[in-house]
Formats: C-alpha cells, structure tokens, sequence
C-alpha cells in the first residue's frame, strides 16, 4: 500500500486561491463577509486572482485585525487565475474556491482532517445551491452522485490539493474551452490521486440557472461533462493498462 507523508496542521498549513473574473469583481467582500465569521479560515491566505485591479482596498477590510488578503492583477481565463495563483502559495497545500462559495458551517474542521491524512488525495466539498428551488435540488443530488460515485467533482465544490501533488498531476489546462476543472480531476486520477469528499457542505450561486434558463444550462452541461469524460476516462484506462506492472 502507497504511503504518503501526514501534514502538520499550522499556520502555514494552507492558503485560498480565487480565480476572480470581470463580472465576480464586486463579490470579494461579501465572499470575506460570509467567511468571516470563521476565524481560523479567515487567517489564512486568500489569494484573489482577477483581470484588473481593485477600485476598493482589500487590504484595508479587517476581521480580527487579520489581513491576510492578497489581490493580485493577472489577466487570463480561470485556469490561467488559479496556475498564476498556485505560483505565490507558500504553503503544503491550497483550496481552489469560486468567489461566490459559502460554507454551511466552519469548514476548517473538515479540511483539518483532510490536512491530517496528508498527501496523495484531491478533496471536495459536497454542493448546495444558494437558492434551493425544487428543481436545482436536482442538480445539486446529480452533482454530489457523480462526485461520489464517479469521483468527478468540479471547481465549484472547491478543490483541496496538496502543493507537490498539483505540481506532479497540475498544471489546470489553459487551452480547454470550458471544463478545465473536470480535466484536472483526470489528471489527478492519471497521477494516483484519491478523490475523495470533505463531507462538508459548500453553496454556489447557481446564477447561470438563472441568467441563461435552467433547462438550457443543465442540458448544456451535461452534453459537456460527458463529452470530455467519456475521451478521458479512455485515456485513464490506456494509461492505467500502459503502467499496469506484469
């Protein structure tokens, strides 16, 4: 059985990277607002990723006289965001959250204990969304069963990875055009990595479903999920035959 070395749970422990886009702009304080309230995660550092820079202070928004915050200018589509964000974390590992995240509860009991059996694993929160209208219950049941039963999470429930395994299975695909957080799921399975849930409850927005039209959405997501996992899962078992040890 692989063994892998168990992370001390400090202060240097983890850091927050946020991909931010031009239209998420304005959501950074009340992503920090919503996360306050959890003293231990709010002392980390959170890593804002984002096109252009802040009109607002990030720096002068203060929890506890805490300030952790890092809002860094980088141009580029999300996989671009979270490759330049992982090249500032000075810690043994990093969560990739969107900026419209909020947890149900602390969540860094959960992500102690993932720290705790430390490395050689891709974590996940389970998905809710903010606004539970009966027919987005549904999604977020078929999202939490392909989690868990296919082992195919994506970047909305939050990716928890340690800094070495994200640069053995890493980097995010910059040149896929949607879906560069289900590819990194594949490239973690192709690189040994369990993936594995922090059973811990994360809320997205769920504003496309909203925006562009629920029926719309789900049934453009779903063409697309399984148009890149079937070809993947096909390189996972080729790859897996081709290492196979006789």
């Amino acid at each position: 059985m692989k063994s892998y070395q168990v992370a001390e749970v400090t202060d240097r422990d983890l850091s927050i990277v946020i991909p931010v886009s031009k239209k998420d702009q304005a959501l950074w304080k009340r992503f920090l607002e919503d996360t306050g309230i959890y003293e231990n995660f709010f002392q980390k550092n959170i890593f804002f990723i984002a096109d252009t820079k802040n009109e607002d202070d990030p720096y002068a928004f203060q929890h506890n006289s805490c300030r952790k915050l890092h809002w860094v200018v980088h141009e580029g589509n999300r996989a671009q965001k979270m490759n330049a964000g992982l090249k500032l974390v000075t810690t043994s590992h990093v969560l990739f959250l969107h900026i419209d995240s909020i947890f149900l509860g602390d969540p860094m009991p959960a992500l102690q204990r993932a720290l705790y059996q430390g490395y050689g694993k891709l974590w996940y929160f389970d998905l809710r969304f903010g606004l539970m209208e009966h027919r987005l219950v549904w999604n977020a049941i078929g999202a939490n069963f392909r989690s868990y039963f296919f082992k195919m999470p994506f970047g909305d429930q939050g990716f928890l990875i340690s800094v070495s395994d994200f640069q053995v299975v890493g980097p995010f695909n910059e040149e896929a055009d949607y879906g560069e957080d289900h590819l990194f799921v594949w490239q973690a399975k192709r690189g040994g990595l369990k993936i594995e849930s922090l059973n811990h409850i994360v809320f997205t927005s769920g504003r496309k479903y909203y925006e562009q039209g629920w029926l719309k959405v789900t049934l453009r997501n779903f063409y697309r999920t399984w148009a890149q996992a079937i070809p993947e899962f096909l390189k996972y078992i080729k790859f897996k035959i081709s290492h196979r040890k006789f």
